[in-house]
């Protein structure tokens, strides 16, 4: 699911209260989107504050008729743990996400490393000893007038020697690569296998929604309870001060 389906989603189904907060979960998608550009994010710890931050706006919004300062809110978090507001989702989504954005970043520069490698050994130049050893080659009697020459009368240079020289003299920059380049393909191959199984970032992001609001829910339904218990743990809250009605229009 995109962010603008999400955005949609959560509007028609939260309508104002969404529209209210509506940065919280914008700055998740940002924050997801900046790991995936850049990797320089802590994943976990940007999925964590998501959480908090949505704990304390809702736990604001159950107990309207309270007063918060920075100070409680913050030893609301302290128990947040404790207290479960939204189930087991946040411990769940923040490995299954953390994964599969690591595993698909991991691939994406993964390719690109491949890409520059091949460019710099497509470009590297030929040897002067390469060039006149395959050019001597090239005029072999047995390759002209033997067996190896094909109907067109083409020099076919023989297989096994031409293969011990290239190997040797023309490509052994290429030969003390090849070791390396097989295990880097075999890498990633077992990688974008995994990205389609367990690491499956369509999975996860997909029903994002579904499971967020799933545990918006859960807060909502347990929400008298985990505040009683709040205050219990953090201290009575001061009721808001109600502001006076003033029906002079002057």
């Amino acid at each position: 699911m995109s962010h603008a389906d999400f955005h949609r989603m959560f509007s028609d189904t939260y309508g104002i209260l969404y529209d209210r907060h509506s940065f919280i979960f914008n700055n998740m998608f940002h924050n997801l989107e900046q790991y995936y550009n850049d990797g320089q994010l802590d994943l976990t710890m940007a999925m964590k504050e998501f959480f908090n931050l949505l704990y304390k706006k809702m736990f604001e919004e159950l107990n309207a008729q309270y007063a918060f300062d920075a100070n409680y809110l913050n030893c609301t978090v302290e128990h947040m743990e404790e207290m479960m507001p939204f189930g087991e989702l946040p411990q769940k989504l923040i490995v299954q996400v953390r994964r599969s954005f690591v595993a698909i970043r991991t691939f994406v520069q993964a390719l690109r490393y491949g890409s520059d490698i091949l460019k710099t050994i497509i470009e590297l130049p030929t040897s002067t000893t390469c060039e006149n050893r395959l050019h001597s080659l090239s005029y072999c009697y047995g390759c002209i007038n033997g067996h190896h020459s094909t109907a067109n009368n083409v020099n076919v240079i023989c297989q096994s020697t031409c293969m011990n020289f290239l190997e040797k003299c023309c490509l052994q920059c290429h030969n003390n690569l090849n070791k390396e380049w097989n295990k880097y393909l075999n890498d990633m191959i077992r990688l974008a296998s995994r990205l389609k199984t367990s690491f499956n970032i369509e999975h996860i992001v997909s029903p994002i929604h579904i499971q967020i609001s799933d545990a918006i829910m859960n807060f909502q339904e347990n929400g008298r309870t985990i505040s009683q218990r709040l205050f219990n743990k953090c201290g009575r809250p001061v009721h808001r001060k109600r502001e006076k009605r003033n029906d002079n229009p002057y």
